[in-house]
């Protein structure tokens, strides 16, 4: 993965050899994926890979399949820890059906869904989804003392320690930054915008370098402070406007009358945006 480029601040990978990485066979895959059943070392099953796809810190997976000339079928999972990013994620669709639910066939796809701050935007595709990465804005580089020894400390013992400083930084809510943003999106085949109100929590990069007695510093890989990615959609069903009048202005009067999705209404209606409206008569 990262050969390929990826610069994320972890990687995993869950495939195994033999059988299981046939993508012909349900059973064996799983087989070979959760159970890791042929990943046997000293007479025992070795767990990696079912750690590897249970594994919480990762937050972006990417699936390939590979076909060589005698036709097997081998597919593989690649797991991230996305090290400066998250994503804001959603569908645009209209309720066809009334179950304020996506269904396939709902989306709407070329509609563009702006937020209210950084630079990226998304042009939703032909099935209503998009995606847009906000990047952390922010690193801090911390040095962080230690009553251990480097030179007679195990790794495991630094790596507990490092871990156990990364959960206790995150769980103190002054070391996250919580921002409202407002996504609009527009265009397309939307009658009208359509505007929604998130919360999360910005991505920040936190470097840490420990102290060690015996030895000046030591640095571990960054992690991220914050960064869930947010999901929000987009129902044009759930977009009401305000009263439309079609009294005419000023002095001018209003001989007729109008039809909202075929049914005869009154002068004044609330409609959705993807109502239709006919209007019949004359202004005097």
């Amino acid at each position: 993965m990262q050969a390929q480029g990826y610069q994320g601040s972890g990687t995993g990978e869950n495939i195994d050899g033999g059988g299981a990485s046939n993508a012909e066979d349900i059973f064996w895959s799983h087989w070979g994926f959760m159970v890791d059943c042929f990943n046997i070392s000293g007479g025992y099953h070795n767990i990696g890979h079912r750690l590897n796809i249970l594994n919480t810190d990762s937050n972006e997976v990417g699936l390939g399949n590979f076909t060589n000339a005698e036709a097997n079928g081998h597919i593989t999972q690649d797991f991230g820890v996305a090290a400066s990013r998250i994503f804001l994620v959603g569908v645009v669709y209209q309720d066809q059906n009334g179950n304020s639910f996506y269904d396939p066939g709902e989306g709407l796809g070329g509609v563009t869904v702006m937020p209210s701050e950084g630079e990226y935007y998304a042009v939703t595709s032909s099935s209503g989804g998009y995606a847009i990465p906000v990047d952390s804005e922010e690193t801090r580089q911390l040095e962080v003392p230690t009553s251990l020894s480097y030179d007679d400390s195990t790794g495991e013992q630094r790596g507990a320690e490092y871990e156990a400083f990364r959960d206790s930084y995150l769980a103190n809510p002054d070391n996250l930054t919580h921002v409202n943003l407002t996504l609009t999106a527009s265009g397309g085949t939307l009658g009208g915008p359509l505007t929604k109100t998130v919360s999360l929590i910005k991505p920040v990069l936190v470097d840490v370098k420990f102290v060690y007695q015996g030895y000046s510093k030591w640095w571990f890989g960054p992690f991220m402070a914050g960064g869930s990615n947010v999901k929000q959609d987009f129902n044009t069903q759930d977009a009401t406007s305000s009263p439309v009048s079609i009294l005419p202005t000023l002095d001018q009067t209003f001989s007729g009358g109008i039809a909202v999705n075929g049914q005869s209404s009154q002068q004044r209606a609330t409609l959705n945006l993807s109502d239709t409206v006919e209007v019949a008569g004359d202004i005097i």
